[in-house]
């Protein structure tokens, strides 16, 4: 994680994780980026959701299946998405840089 976003440091400093431990899994084509947080727990393990652009980002307590289920159902509504997230008709685009 770029020096430009200490406040995301400090939050993975609270949880004795480094930046190179974080495991991408997904993102926007607004660049907005999807993590896991690893944790010694596997059932532990949380999901963060950065902003490609600014200082926003979500951490979501609870496995990655979840995450998914609630956003695209819109039971969860992210800071980091635009606010038409999910459209009617999402779709998946695999990235070959990830």
């Amino acid at each position: 994680m770029e020096d430009s976003r200490p406040h995301i440091r400090a939050l993975l400093e609270e949880r004795a994780v480094q930046p190179s431990q974080l495991i991408r899994w997904g993102g926007t084509d607004n660049a907005d980026m999807c993590f896991l947080v690893p944790h010694t727990d596997p059932d532990r393990w949380s999901v963060l959701t950065v902003i490609g652009r600014g200082r926003e980002y979500d951490l979501y307590e609870g496995p990655v299946e979840s995450y998914l289920l609630n956003v695209l159902r819109g039971d969860l509504v992210s800071d980091v998405f635009p606010e038409d997230f999910p459209d009617e008709d999402p779709g998946y685009e695999r990235n070959p840089w990830i």
